[in-house]
């Protein structure tokens, strides 16, 4: 079920936009770590990069984009 809030064909465009200058960086960085990388997932705009946690269980990092040119970062 989606729940990123971007239904609209223009809302993703941008979303995609955004993430297709950054893509090269965030696929070298998840590459060099490691990581499964899941984006969009449930159509959200932000992609998660998933580890096994050094001291057992999961973690993961997920970046986020907050506005035209920013992103959050969730630890």
């Amino acid at each position: 079920m989606p729940n990123g809030g971007h239904t609209s064909d223009q809302d993703w465009k941008e979303v995609r936009a955004f993430f297709d200058h950054i893509d090269a960086t965030l696929n070298a960085f998840g590459e060099r770590h490691g990581l499964v990388i899941d984006k969009y997932y449930h159509d959200a705009p932000d992609w998660t990069f998933r580890f096994g946690h050094p001291k057992e269980g999961n973690g993961q990092i997920q970046v986020s984009k907050k506005g035209p040119d920013r992103v959050n970062l969730y630890l």
